[in-house]
């Protein structure tokens, strides 16, 4: 039997679809943050047949049959008799990053199962979800174009985010399938380009701890890539009335002085970052909302076998 837990990241410059899926290759560089409070725990061991259970319940038979495929990475051939036990400490489908942390957990379970090699992890890790390379490792990193990973210098340990819960419900549409919805238009293109620059830029503001330019850069990205709903056919949008609201408030606040920024990922929840001398302000500012909001800080710790 082999358990392991992975965290949650959160993209400040956003990854939005693929030039390749097998080797998996992003179209543009993305930044992200490890949150410490939002996690998945996964359990894998010998049993006859294959079962999965999430959240204590039995797979649907979509997730079953997706969960078999990336099993299928990891043991080639043979029948599968396996029996797989996940449990998400964050809402499930829900825009909040739980298939990073949920695939980070299980290819790592995986990858120690089957002793399959080291470096063939984040490769088939990203065949479960793109952004679940992303907690493999923790802490503030970059994934690049050609498939790698490097750490980006940035303080942690000065900021938080506030997770903002406006609907948890799980979405109607899927982060696969809206990447590839948006990959059709002509604007695609466009935003690819901004957004390697913004990487650029986000690392240079990160090694010099410049936030009102981070926040800028992370809102900026946010914005250009759910603005891509608009352009397809037929259009979608992610994000929620209350969600622009609450964003909307946030800007006049931050010219009143609260010194915080938002994202959003596909979903309809607000995460709002922010420096740690910021916390009572920005509790002041999220008290007068109908919403559950978290407060959680930020961890180097990434993916790793469960130490009770």
């Amino acid at each position: 039997m082999v358990k392991t837990i992975a965290p949650v990241n959160i993209a400040l410059i956003k990854y939005w679809g693929k030039t390749s899926t097998d080797p998996v290759r992003p179209s543009t560089p993305s930044i992200s943050l490890t949150l410490k409070e939002f996690y998945t725990v996964t359990e894998v061991a010998f049993s006859k047949g294959f079962t999965f259970t999430l959240n204590d319940e039995n797979g649907s038979p979509s997730v079953l049959e997706k969960t078999r495929g990336f099993v299928r990475l990891f043991q080639k051939s043979g029948e599968l008799n396996l029996a797989i036990s996940s449990t998400n400490h964050v809402p499930t489908a829900a825009g909040l990053a739980s298939s990073a942390s949920g695939f980070a957990a299980l290819g790592l379970a995986l990858h120690h199962f089957y002793q399959t090699p080291s470096e063939d992890l984040i490769q088939m890790t990203a065949k479960g979800s793109g952004s679940a390379v992303r907690s493999l490792p923790g802490g503030a990193v970059m994934w690049h174009t050609d498939g790698t990973i490097t750490p980006v210098d940035f303080g942690l340990e000065n900021y938080q985010m506030a997770v903002v819960m406006i609907d948890t419900r799980e979405k109607k549409q899927s982060s696969r399938e809206a990447m590839k919805h948006v990959q059709s238009t002509k604007e695609y293109t466009a935003f690819i380009a901004r957004n390697h620059q913004r990487a650029d830029a986000m690392v240079n503001a990160m090694g010099r701890d410049d936030f009102d330019v981070i926040g800028r850069l992370m809102e900026e990205s946010t914005l250009d890539m759910h603005s891509l709903g608009a352009f397809s056919r037929p259009p979608f949008m992610f994000l929620k009335s209350e969600t622009m609201t609450l964003w909307q408030d946030l800007v006049t606040a931050r010219h009143k002085g609260l010194n915080a920024y938002a994202t959003a990922d596909a979903g309809p929840n607000l995460k709002i970052l922010f420096p740690k001398t910021e916390n009572e302000h920005v509790k002041t500012f999220l008290k007068n909302y109908p919403w559950p909001v978290v407060f959680t800080e930020f961890t180097r710790e990434g993916a790793r076998l469960w130490q009770p």
